[in-house]
């Protein structure tokens, strides 16, 4: 429906009044002024909907077609508007029934009769002819020019000097336009040759075209000169604004570039910087304007905090994908734990990732352990996933299968076994069918690490026949390699300490002296004592104990980090200093025992080479050819030999001593075949551990509901990895798997699948 004129008394596009066409009232607050004043209607406020009819401007206000100059042919192209348009600055002056004083009419004043006319016209063609030729004479005596010296001088009187410097040289005068910012600059240039011909020139580059004008062009008059330097400084600067930014932005990438053949140091932070000044000149239109390395960033940033991301984006300070496109390129995923159970698609997912790793990530150890899951069913991908893998109930648990390499920091989840009951036969038929998987996929598997749960034990025992439970048995892709089993460290350190707390009546560890022939009693409540008489105080010497690691609940009693607190070389130096002072019973015995446990756990918890030297310890070192720690674990497997011999109370469960004296033999043996068989330079027993593995799931409340933490990708730096943590508030089976196809999925869009 065509809107109606606000004007008074007008009838345009009314029911009994003329179709026209109408024009919105202007943005520009001076020329909507002038537009009120001209309508004169009281006490009246335009809104959105007011318009004012074409009745009420001259036609030359209003434009009906458009013109186009085309390139190739040389001709100007003429088209009618679909609607017609106001030119800029148009102001409503035909108000037709408004006093006469306020109307400006197109029209002449009323004509005479016609006899009138006729006598007069021949008399007003006479006067305008000789006006005319006057006029002409005139103009020529004042704008024209016969030379260029001429030129010159009629010039400089009549040119702005505050915007252009003129300049006559040899058989030219130059034009410039300087502008003086931070240093003076040639912004724009017209040139005026002997044969009066006109180029334009901004900044660099030669101007063809200045609105309906084409240059190089011959002039005969000032005018025509004026108006093409006024018209210049007005167009060119709209025309080539954007040709300017784009010139800045590639001095600035050049500049970084050669920065970073220089500075190959600070390479990573010049990539970046050269990556959003790039950004800077790509339309946001474009859907996948980011490179793959920011869009994976932004991604794992986003999924760390999303609060901190959106901050981060809003202020300004970098060019970054938003939420929504971070969402939608992680929104579709084609793989859960049901599909990978399928022969055809087993280790799918780490068989097409073993094209991206090197050499050094391919020697691993398959870790294992059992995550704790809500039972839940859900619908995903045409696929019902939640059910456990050999029955159609909810899987309450979940196996979950990861290598860890030997030589490098790579680790990845390979395998997801959702179940409700497992029997060990079951679990050894799948650790063997891993195993054999990955050696065939190109992986080398030197040993299987798990916690000390019966099932494990059991399942690994069937690898001898008749089954027993031991270190080392054949590798069953190839029986003349051995495959050793280790039972996790970290877990075992938890139930040492865990032994020692449930000592009934009192807390007495009764233990054979490491060197010598005696026996001798730790009691775990003199440390108690000393936290005690130490609480209040600003300053302490057992500063690592806590009311946690002293008196722990259930869930705490699984938590590693309160068990250091206790097994460290400060609570020995604080027992051995105030022992003495404040009479805690056995304190020096307890000492002993707390050292002994820690200088193995020094030992079988190095990941790195130079972790020893940071913390100035030797324990702390790798185990090389020429070090004595395979000298001290040995001494310390007879130790456990006559613990184990002792009789009386105060020792080690049967479970968690055969665990310790398990993991320190099969160490040994490890490290022995990987110094002389392997010829490896040094062995990290600390690579041989289960967290890596449980760092993936954390408990978040007493109903065991689980946070998925997931390591998204490894960049093309082989030394560079990324561990994001993404929280799942109701953990499901294939959560896991979900969030592991993040990194595929990433590469896939942005067309980067290549280490």
């Amino acid at each position: 429906m065509p809107f109606k004129c606000c004007v008074p008394n007008c009838n345009g596009n009314y029911k009994n009044g003329p179709k026209v066409a109408t024009f919105s009232f202007p943005k520009n607050e001076e020329i909507k002024k002038k537009w009120l004043r001209a309508i004169c209607r009281q006490n009246f406020c335009p809104t959105n909907s007011s318009k004012v009819c074409e009745l009420h401007f001259h036609s030359y206000d209003i434009e009906r077609e458009t013109s186009h100059y085309n390139e190739a042919n040389g001709k100007l192209l003429t088209a009618p508007l679909r609607h017609p348009r106001l030119i800029k600055n148009a102001v409503p002056s035909q108000l037709l029934y408004n006093p006469q004083y306020l109307t400006e009419s197109e029209a002449p004043h009323r004509e005479s009769p016609a006899k009138k006319r006729l006598k007069m016209e021949n008399f007003l063609i006479e006067q305008a002819i000789a006006s005319s030729i006057e006029s002409r004479k005139t103009f020529d005596e004042k704008n024209g020019f016969s030379t260029l010296e001429e030129l010159y001088v009629k010039l400089k009187d009549r040119i702005d000097i505050h915007k252009w410097i003129i300049s006559h040289k040899d058989t030219t005068i130059y034009f410039f336009h300087v502008e003086d910012t931070s240093y003076p600059n040639v912004k724009c240039c017209a040139r005026v040759s002997e044969n009066f011909t006109v180029t334009l020139f901004y900044g660099s580059r030669e101007v063809k075209y200045l609105k309906k004008l084409k240059f190089p062009l011959v002039v005969s008059n000032i005018i025509e000169i004026e108006d093409i330097l006024d018209q210049a400084l007005i167009s060119l600067e709209e025309k080539y604004e954007d040709c300017s930014v784009k010139e800045n932005l590639n001095i600035c990438i050049d500049i970084l570039n050669s920065l970073s053949t220089t500075l190959s140091e600070q390479k990573p932070v010049i990539d970046f910087l050269l990556q959003q000044i790039k950004l800077l000149d790509i339309s946001k239109k474009n859907a996948f304007r980011y490179s793959w390395e920011t869009t994976l960033f932004c991604g794992l940033l986003h999924s760390i905090s999303p609060h901190a991301y959106k901050f981060l984006r809003n202020s300004g300070h970098l060019l970054l994908p938003s939420s929504t496109t971070i969402k939608r390129i992680c929104s579709n995923f084609s793989t859960n734990p049901q599909l990978e159970q399928d022969e055809s698609t087993f280790l799918h997912y780490i068989s097409s990732k073993f094209k991206l790793l090197n050499a050094e990530d391919k020697t691993v150890t398959l870790m294992m352990d059992e995550i704790h899951i809500k039972p839940y069913m859900d619908y995903k991908g045409g696929n019902i996933v939640g059910r456990a893998f050999n029955s159609t109930e909810c899987a309450t648990s979940a196996h979950v299968f990861m290598i860890n390499s030997m030589l490098s920091t790579y680790r990845d989840v390979v395998h997801i076994l959702p179940v409700k009951t497992l029997q060990a036969s079951t679990l050894h038929d799948f650790i063997a069918k891993i195993v054999i998987g990955l050696e065939n996929i190109g992986f080398e598997v030197l040993a299987v690490v798990s916690d000390n749960n019966a099932i494990n034990k059991k399942a690994m025992s069937f690898f001898s026949n008749p089954p027993k439970i031991s270190n080392v048995y054949r590798n069953p892709k190839d029986s003349s390699r051995p495959l050793f089993y280790v039972i996790d460290s970290v877990h075992i350190i938890k139930n040492i300490r865990n032994n020692w707390i449930n000592q009934k009546p009192h807390q007495y560890m009764q233990y054979p002296d490491f060197n010598e022939q005696k026996m001798r009693l730790a009691s775990f409540q003199s440390l108690k004592d000393m936290h005690s008489t130490e609480k209040d105080n600003l300053l302490q010497y057992g500063y690592t104990l806590s009311l946690k690691s002293l008196y722990p609940t259930s869930i705490e009693r699984q938590n590693v980090k309160l068990a250091l607190q206790i097994f460290n070389t400060n609570v020995v130096i604080a027992l051995r200093e105030l022992g003495p002072k404040k009479h805690f019973e056995y304190f020096e015995d307890t000492a002993a025992y707390i050292e002994l446990i820690s200088q193995w756990w020094d030992i079988v918890n190095v990941k790195t080479l130079l972790k020893g030297k940071r913390h100035r310890n030797h324990f702390e070192e790798p185990i090389t050819k020429n070090s004595d720690h395979i000298k001290f674990l040995k001494n310390f497997l007879n130790w456990l030999n006559r613990w184990k011999n002792c009789e009386g109370g105060g020792k080690l469960t049967k479970e968690t001593h055969f665990a310790l004296f398990q993991t320190t033999d099969a160490l040994i043996k490890l490290a022995t075949y990987c110094l002389d068989e392997k010829h490896w330079s040094f062995f990290l027993c600390g690579k041989i551990q289960t967290d890596r593995l449980e760092e993936r799931f954390e408990y978040t409340d007493n109903k065991l509901e689980h946070n998925i933490i997931y390591q998204f990708v490894k960049f093309l730096n082989p030394k560079v990895s990324f561990v994001c943590r993404i929280p799942c508030t109701s953990f499901k089976v294939q959560s896991i798997w979900r969030y592991r196809n993040d990194f595929d999925r990433y590469l896939g869009l942005c067309g980067k699948y290549r280490r």
